[in-house]
């Protein structure tokens, strides 16, 4: 993933590149840190699921549900693909 990436998912959900293996997953004012390792060969990055766990402050105290996290996993695999990058999950 280059600096011009693209990273729009939706008007009020974006996703971008934090750190080596960390995407920073954001839905409004609400903001996530996915770890998304990045791997040697094909597929390029592993999504680990269980990361999908919360919202980082103030909202930390809001839950996500399964269907919840279902959906945000689907919108960064969706952004992963925009972008040409092959993910797993784990």
């Amino acid at each position: 993933m280059g600096l011009f990436w693209k990273h729009r998912i939706s008007d009020s959900i974006s996703m971008r590149p934090a750190g080596r293996d960390v995407v920073e997953y954001r839905d409004g004012d609400r903001l996530m840190e996915i770890n998304a390792e990045r791997l040697g060969g094909n597929p390029r990055r592993i999504v680990y699921t269980s990361s999908i766990a919360r919202w980082l402050p103030p909202h930390e105290h809001e839950t996500l549900d399964a269907d919840a996290r279902e959906q945000i996993l689907e919108n960064v695999l969706k952004c992963f693909k925009m972008n040409g990058v092959s993910v797993v999950t784990g």
